[in-house]
């Protein structure tokens, strides 16, 4: 039963299963399975093709054999951190099937396995998203140049970190998939898949942790059990002793690695173009932003609210981007969500006769700024003049700001006053 029915609220009905939102996404074209499949060649062809400078694929196999050894997966100095594991005990073991494999066939599955949870996840929430009866999802994209544009425009972050073997598209389709089944009010398979990114990768708390603002019982009790069982459960492949001795490795990992030369956070835009370093000025920014953050949720787009997804999703994946102190190449994978749900908006305003001149603004600017500069059909020399090479920051502080406006200046209505008009 729909658990925000208990709370008084009256929902429309939603895929109640993942393969049921499945069937929405691929059946309203058969373009989409033809262009899906293109994108994965593409990736495939890159790794298949090309010598890449980082593959990521042996470092998670070789912690993986080495946990199954009682070996020390992790950077022991901050020197080693840059390429050394930082990810989660359980993430270790999990992977340790995948590395078994032959290197090809492991390698292939596990580019399959993050591009499949990314695009399940992706078209999840769009499908909720986008659930009004005059403008779903197949509404919108009902040419198939439109579907192209979309998929081209979440295809370059996305590639990058499937290419070299991050499970950063992975995690974000575990986020997308975990926010639309809370907006669902699927609570308990919310907070099992949030706790799992979570542990993986300890970015997605900032989603998981917001959602508790709606003190939906359900959630926070499937989240919190969910984490700690993430935390225990390697002990029953590794032993009790091993798997805590490698949790307070993995603790200490955490707070290992503060050299920001080449992340890109807003911190280190800051220091590399204004010789900013106020530290304890920033530190307070970043409060008063989680604080803005939090306050907003609750008043403006909690996702309990019709259409409080377009911007949730949004503000927490560039609010991630811009205050984490590792930032990286890898992880602007968060923003393709973001260029799809802008593209959709432009496409639903369109639909309904409305001036769509800022979002196509604001989209132009973004993915010129993040992405576009970084493609070889920009001059390499021209990234580098523009904001040393930081312009992803730029581009994502513009798109952060644009959201953050966008949601303060109309609070979209709550599901159960929508109900009452």
């Amino acid at each position: 039963m729909n658990n925000l029915s208990s709370l008084g609220v009256k929902t429309p009905p939603y895929p109640e299963t993942t393969l049921e939102a499945l069937r929405k996404i691929a059946g309203f074209k058969p373009a989409i399975l033809i262009f899906t499949a293109i994108m994965f060649a593409m990736i495939v062809s890159q790794v298949i093709t090309r010598e890449l400078p980082i593959n990521v694929y042996n470092t998670y196999a070789a912690a993986a054999q080495k946990l199954a050894n009682h070996m020390y997966p992790y950077p022991r100095e901050a020197v080693e951190f840059h390429a050394g594991y930082k990810y989660s005990t359980l993430f270790g073991v999990l992977f340790y099937p995948i590395q078994a494999l032959p290197f090809e066939l492991g390698r292939f599955l596990w580019i399959l396995i993050n591009f499949s949870v990314f695009m399940l996840g992706l078209g999840t929430f769009l499908v909720h998203v986008f659930k009004n009866k005059n403008h779903t999802l197949a509404a919108l994209l009902d040419k198939p140049y439109k579907l192209a544009i979309l998929l081209i425009l979440i295809f370059n972050e996305m590639s990058v970190s499937i290419k070299i073997g991050q499970a950063n598209s992975l995690i974000c389709g575990m986020m997308l998939l975990g926010l639309a089944f809370y907006a669902q009010g699927r609570n308990f398979s919310a907070g099992i898949i949030l706790a799992l990114a979570s542990n993986f990768k300890i970015f997605p708390l900032a989603l998981a942790l917001l959602l508790l603002w709606d003190f939906r019982q359900a959630y926070w009790k499937s989240f919190l059990l969910g984490y700690i069982a993430a935390l225990l459960l390697p002990a029953l492949v590794l032993g009790w002793s091993w798997n805590m001795e490698m949790l307070m490795a993995w603790h200490k990992t955490l707070f290992l690695d503060f050299n920001t030369e080449s992340k890109l956070s807003l911190m280190t835009f800051l220091e590399a173009n204004f010789n900013f370093n106020g530290s304890l000025v920033y530190r307070g920014f970043v409060v008063l932003n989680i604080l803005l953050l939090c306050v907003g949720y609750r008043f403006s787009f909690s996702a309990s609210r019709s259409g409080g997804l377009r911007f949730l999703y949004p503000l927490t994946a560039l609010f991630i981007l811009l205050f984490n102190h590792r930032s990286e190449i890898e992880l602007f994978v968060l923003v393709s969500p973001v260029y799809a749900l802008m593209f959709l908006a432009i496409l639903e305003k369109i639909n309904e006769g409305r001036n769509a001149t800022q979002e196509i603004t604001f989209l132009a600017i973004g993915y010129f700024l993040i992405t576009h500069l970084r493609t070889d059909l920009m001059p390499s020399v021209v990234g580098a003049l523009l904001f040393h090479d930081k312009s992803q920051v730029l581009g994502s502080l513009i798109l952060y700001l644009y959201f953050a406006r966008q949601a303060w200046k109309k609070p979209v209505a709550s599901e159960s006053a929508q109900e009452q008009r």
